[in-house]
């Protein structure tokens, strides 16, 4: 009967003490207290951006992530795998989507004693495409010159005084096109440098007399220039014969001459005082004589005492 009794105690005892940890001892802050472990938290992400359509590792850094669970990059961004290298550091892979949007994305750790987010930790990149619709002045350069000042004074056979002003600019433009995938669609961008100006500066042409400017200038030539003609007069006869061929048959024979005669001059110009007078130098003259022989057709030679042509 005592052992009863004494049994029964025990499991009282027993009971109370659960009760009071249950219920919470004063001082101990109850059962959580003694269970309750440090939540994660993210300080950065390196790197911190990436382009879309790309493949890339990552470190994660913090603190107490030593029972990270899972690990989340936002929209467009798939964690293939991670790891916890330490309490502070996460090592993960990560795919970056060809349409995932540009722009910050929230990275958010949790772990068996809670979750932690860090707003705008990582950045996705857009891919800038390549140059297109390039346009033909790309790198036009367009120029404008302005004459300020012409002074011209004709004297005598067309001697010339000039003096020139110029005031020289340029302009030119320059722009060029792109490409830039925005998450969902290529948009057309335009890059315009603008007209610019550029002073050149003056250009001065000091005043340049031709040919002098003296009175002992009149009667002065020009330079000499040569000419020619060539004449050929018609062929005439200066002598003829009867060829005979020994069996009866005669041809006559004709001979002929022409002459080729060629002509030259010079010309030139002579100041007069007040204009360039052209002028003709004397001609001399050039005979070449040509000769050929013509013959006739083979005809029966006339009988002797016929009357017939005869000769050599």
């Amino acid at each position: 009967m005592r052992l009863r009794k004494s049994s029964a105690a025990v499991l009282s005892a027993i009971a109370l003490v659960l009760a009071l940890v249950l219920a919470g001892l004063p001082g101990m802050g109850g059962p959580a207290a003694v269970l309750a472990q440090p939540a994660p938290s993210i300080t950065s992400v390196t790197p911190n951006s990436g382009l879309m359509n790309s493949t890339m590792s990552v470190t994660i850094n913090g603190s107490s992530l030593s029972n990270t669970t899972a690990v989340d990059f936002g929209s467009g961004i798939t964690v293939d795998s991670f790891a916890v290298t330490s309490n502070t550091t996460i090592a993960a892979d990560i795919t970056i989507a060809p349409k995932a949007g540009a722009g910050p994305r929230d990275v958010t750790v949790t772990t068996l004693y809670g979750a932690d987010k860090c707003v705008g930790c990582f950045t996705v990149e857009p891919v800038i495409g390549a140059l297109k619709n390039v346009r033909t002045e790309l790198e036009f350069r367009g120029s404008t010159t302005q004459l300020v000042n012409t002074i011209s004074e004709e004297i005598r056979c067309g001697k010339l005084r000039v003096t020139k002003t110029y005031n020289t600019t340029e302009t030119y433009a320059k722009w060029f096109k792109y490409e830039m995938w925005n998450g969902t669609e290529w948009v057309l961008y335009e890059y315009n440098q603008g007209v610019q100006i550029v002073d050149l500066g003056n250009v001065t042409t000091p005043a340049v007399v031709v040919d002098g400017n003296t009175p002992s200038f009149v009667g002065q030539r020009g330079a000499l220039e040569n000419h020619q003609n060539v004449v050929q007069s018609a062929w005439y006869v200066i002598g003829s014969e009867v060829e005979r061929d020994g069996e009866g048959y005669c041809r006559l024979v004709t001979y002929e001459e022409r002459v080729i005669t060629t002509e030259k001059w010079q010309t030139y110009k002579v100041c007069t005082g007040t204009f360039w007078d052209p002028r003709r130098g004397p001609s001399t003259f050039t005979d070449v004589k040509e000769h050929r022989t013509v013959y006739g057709e083979w005809y029966p030679c006339p009988s002797p005492g016929g009357g017939g042509a005869t000769g050599g």
